[in-house]
C-alpha cells in the first residue's frame, strides 16, 4: 500500500510501520520515500529511521500525563471528602459535648466516630500531598486580621 501511494503521489512522508527482520524481531521505523527517475526507470529512494527511542519516550510521556490526571482527580475528590469529614467530626464533637455525664456508652460510640474521622482526615491529607506537584508551604499566621 505504501509503495502504491509513493508511486501515485511521488512521495511518502513520516509513515510509521513495524519492520520485521529476518529473525522475526520487530523494530518500529519511520519511512520517508521519494520517487526518482534513473536511466528511464522509476525508482523509490527510501530512508528508514529506527524510532524505538522516540516510541519509548512517547509512552513515558503518556504515562506521566495519566499520573498527572490521576493526581488532579485524587486532589478534587480528597478536597470534597475533606469537607464532608469536617462536618462529621464537628457534629460528633458537638454531640459528645452535649451528652449528659451518665451517657458513657453514647460517649464511647461518639469517641469511635471521632477517631475514625480523624484517621480518614489523615488519609485525605496523604492523598492531597500526593496530588500536589510541589511542596506545600507552611508558616505561622495571625488569625487577628481574619477574625
Amino acid at each position: 500500500v505504501a509503495v502504491e501511494e509513493c508511486a501515485r503521489s511521488g512521495f511518502v512522508r513520516h509513515l510509521q510501520i513495524d519492520y520485521v527482520d529476518g529473525s522475526g524481531k520487530l523494530t518500529p521505523v519511520e519511512i520517508n520515500a521519494t520517487v526518482v527517475q534513473s536511466e528511464g526507470l522509476l525508482e523509490i529512494l527510501t530512508i528508514c529511521q529506527d524510532i524505538r527511542d522516540r516510541k519509548h519516550l512517547e509512552e513515558q510521556l503518556r504515562q506521566a500525563q495519566k499520573m498527572e490526571a490521576i493526581g488532579i482527580l485524587a486532589g478534587g475528590i480528597a478536597h470534597d471528602f475533606n469537607n464532608i469529614l469536617a462536618a462529621i467530626i464537628g457534629y460528633a464533637e458537638l454531640a459528645k459535648r452535649s451528652l449528659p455525664p451518665e451517657a458513657d456508652s453514647a460517649s464511647a460510640d461518639l469517641q469511635q466516630v471521632l477517631r475514625a474521622g480523624l484517621r480518614a482526615k489523615e488519609l485525605v491529607k496523604k492523598i492531597l500531598t500526593f496530588s500536589r506537584k510541589g511542596e506545600e508551604e507552611r508558616g505561622l499566621i495571625s488569625p487577628k486580621p481574619i477574625v
